[in-house]
């Protein structure tokens, strides 16, 4: 895989998921999981573990669905009043507060190469568990799983 600067991005891969849907904000309610949702929508792609609130990683709406997954990410923290987490501040939110309704999952779009070759080889924590990254060439939004050896299934 060619990496290109700016044309790729990575976020953490979460480990356990049993189930996925959408959570339709306009209605405040949870649809089945759809790769092309419906014209009239807001919605955000879900991933849930057991214990943990879901795991947002995706925004769809009709207006911005040009966006890559990154823009559609930070436009959505933009939506909620948050700023999207630089990596290393993310990886040092690692305690949930109990009342958290939900995770937005970051995705950072690779400006280096080399530093997000070394950031996705380096130690980091989560506040819900992970077993590698995900690498979204943002482009074509094909995704690739990358895991240390240490957690290969046979």
């Amino acid at each position: 895989v060619q990496i290109g600067e700016g044309d790729w991005a990575f976020t953490p891969k979460a480990d356990g998921i049993h189930a996925k849907g959408i959570l339709n904000l306009g209605k405040n309610e949870i649809e089945p999981f759809e790769v092309s949702p419906p014209s009239q929508y807001f919605k955000v792609y879900y991933e849930e573990i057991k214990g943990y609130p879901p795991i947002i990683f995706n925004v769809y709406r009709e207006d911005i669905n040009h966006m890559d997954s990154f823009e559609r990410m930070e436009w959505f923290y933009r939506q909620i009043g948050e700023e999207m987490p630089q990596y290393e501040d993310w990886i040092n939110q690692k305690n949930l507060n109990k009342n958290t309704r939900w995770i937005l999952k970051p995705i950072f779009r690779i400006r280096s190469p080399e530093n997000a070759l070394k950031a996705m080889t380096g130690d980091y924590e989560s506040p819900f568990p992970n077993d590698g990254w995900i690498l979204i060439n943002l482009k074509t939004e094909f995704f690739y799983k990358v895991k240390p050896r240490s957690h290969i299934t046979a």
